[in-house]
């Protein structure tokens, strides 16, 4: 019996540990991220990906060098992966990065194959 309440508090500290360190993680995600995909098309090879949370659900806006804004759906971060997709001339794009560093760093998925993507946090002014 002392091995089972042993295993129950180790286990209800390691949650207590784990959901600040998640919400650190997501918090430091927040903000513009200047992003480049050098093998994508001209206008879509550099942009920002504006990143900030509604009710408690993460938001996502990319934001092409031209001004043009696209929102981002089925946000999630989970694992210290980031995946989102957005719809773009009717095809629909996947992206899925790791935060390692301060940076994203991933691959975009398209109908022209995969890109590789990485992101740097704009500082704030």
């Amino acid at each position: 019996m002392k091995q089972f309440y042993l295993f129950f508090v180790l286990a209800a500290i390691s949650l207590l540990i784990a959901i600040p360190a998640s919400a650190s993680l997501k918090e430091s995600l927040k903000g513009t991220w200047e992003y480049e995909v050098p093998t994508a098309p001209y206008e879509h090879s550099k942009g920002q990906l504006i990143i900030a949370e509604e009710d408690g659900e993460l938001t996502l806006v990319v934001r092409f060098m031209d001004g043009t804004e696209i929102p981002g759906e089925q946000v999630k971060f989970e694992d210290n992966q980031l995946t989102f997709g957005v719809t773009l001339d009717n095809d629909f794009i996947t992206v899925a990065c790791l935060l390692e560093d301060g940076k994203l760093v991933g691959e975009v998925q398209s109908p022209e194959g995969p890109s590789e993507l990485t992101a740097t946090k704009k500082k704030q002014e």
